[in-house]
């Protein structure tokens, strides 16, 4: 048998016991793939790089199996056709890692680790939160008296080769 490392990124709207289900339920593809789960790690709810189908969050989780290749690629299938699954990632491992035992940790409720004020605060663009206002909160505007221009003729000479 050949160990694998799993790393699938379930839809982040999904809570609590419906992410067990989840769990549950990738359990059952690997049982049904002739395969077995080493170990469960639930990371929690991340920011993804990149958004995949909308989202810009995703429940991590790693599992490490053991199992035969064409059987893994039968847990891929099924990832594949799983509308809860974001992305997966299957490597294969020299080693299987030592683990005590089989857990879930429970997600510790903060979305984003990142400090510091948001992405709109304080916006420092152009015009900034220090750009002049006049009345009713609006930029003053100078008057601009625009003069006509005056017509130029222009001369257009065209030689037309008749055949």
């Amino acid at each position: 048998m050949r160990n694998y490392e799993c790393l699938f990124i379930a839809n982040p709207n999904i809570e609590g016991d419906g992410m067990s289900s989840v769990v549950e339920k990738v359990t059952a593809y690997v049982k049904e793939a002739g395969a077995e789960v080493a170990n469960i790690q639930h990371w929690g709810k991340r920011r993804l790089a990149y958004q995949i189908e909308k989202q810009q969050y995703g429940n991590y989780v790693l599992m490490y199996i053991n199992g035969e290749a064409p059987k893994i690629v039968d847990l891929q299938r099924s990832f594949e056709l799983d509308s809860t699954i974001l992305a997966y990632l299957t490597i294969r491992l020299d080693e299987m890692p030592e683990f005590d035992k089989v857990f879930i940790p429970e997600d510790d409720g903060e979305e984003d680790r990142r400090g510091g004020r948001s992405r709109y605060e304080g916006s420092r663009g152009k015009y900034g939160s220090s750009a002049p206002t006049g009345p009713e909160g609006k930029a003053p505007v100078k008057d601009v008296v625009l003069e006509e221009d005056e017509e130029d003729d222009v001369e257009m000479d065209v030689d037309v080769d008749a055949d």
